[in-house]
């Protein structure tokens, strides 16, 4: 009698445990080993592109200048930034700094537009993010406020590659894991 009950006390603990595992609006993504990530170049970069049938005369390409976004006041020099917009709306962008600390705060920048995300009680996806001092990244698929994410954002060294989604359907996510995959790099 008593091993019945033990059991049907440990089913009850498991089945409760399963519950609230269940209940839970945001999955944590498995960590990135960033060490093992290889630091794309533009031939890879273009390579990845060609996957998603986007190709180098589709990209608008920027070379040893420095820009800056209309709501920041930090300036970026780079030696490449390379941009482009797939048919499905998604955003592509890779950029070569002069430096690693200009690419951390090329990184920062994209990170902070999604700290609202991050610590919204509203997010139902999963994300995960690792932010060290030259390698760094964030992958983020879900939705939050009516507004679909499946992005990432890596830094390796004075390199920043970022993958925006466009419109929160299916065939996007499956361009920017395409796109990603081929850089072999770990999707959202």
């Amino acid at each position: 009698m008593k091993a019945s009950k033990l059991k049907a006390t440990g089913a009850l603990v498991l089945a409760a445990a399963m519950l609230f595992t269940g209940c839970s609006k945001v999955k944590e993504e498995p960590p990135v080993e960033l060490a093992s990530l290889k630091i794309a170049d533009e031939t890879s970069f273009y390579a990845a592109l060609s996957e998603i049938d986007i190709y180098e005369s589709d990209t608008n390409v920027m070379e040893n200048t420095a820009f800056k976004f209309t709501n920041s006041d930090a300036q970026f020099e780079v030696i490449i930034s390379i941009d482009t917009k797939s048919d499905l709306g998604n955003v592509y962008s890779y950029t070569r700094c002069t430096d690693e600390a200009t690419a951390r705060a090329l990184f920062d920048y994209y990170f902070y537009t999604y700290s609202s995300v991050l610590e919204s009680d509203d997010f139902t996806g999963s994300k995960g993010y690792k932010v060290l001092e030259n390698h760094a990244y964030l992958l983020i698929s879900g939705v939050c406020d009516n507004m679909p994410y499946h992005d990432a954002l890596y830094l390796l060294g004075d390199t920043v590659v970022v993958a925006f989604e466009g419109a929160g359907d299916p065939a996007n996510k499956k361009e920017i894991d395409t796109f990603l995959e081929a850089l072999r790099y770990p999707t959202p």
